[in-house]
């Protein structure tokens, strides 16, 4: 079975960065489909079939400024890992109890 999920990293306005968990729903076997709308279901995300990408979780946003240097910003990475990662641990649990 194909993997149809990564974790993307956003760093959409220059200065802050969060880390969110995305499912790739093209060319989506049916029993993952079912298992995406499930966890979206789980999250309160709102999910489309349509749509190409669905985003269930993602970490709070890190902000920084111009001059942050590149420890700082290695820094807010590993601290959001940390937060996707407990998320997504959350996340398995859930699915496990709920089945």
């Amino acid at each position: 079975m194909l993997n149809h999920y990564f974790y993307e990293i956003r760093n959409t306005t220059g200065d802050s960065l969060y880390i969110q968990l995305a499912f790739n729903s093209k060319n989506r076997p049916e029993e993952q489909r079912k298992i995406c709308e499930h966890i979206c279901d789980i999250e309160s995300t709102k999910y489309k079939g349509i749509w190409d990408y669905v985003l269930p979780i993602r970490t709070s946003t890190e902000t920084f400024g111009m001059n942050t240097g590149k420890e700082a910003v290695f820094e807010s990475l590993d601290k959001l890992l940390k937060e996707i990662l407990d998320k997504q641990n959350v996340l398995l649990e859930q699915l496990e109890e709920s089945r």
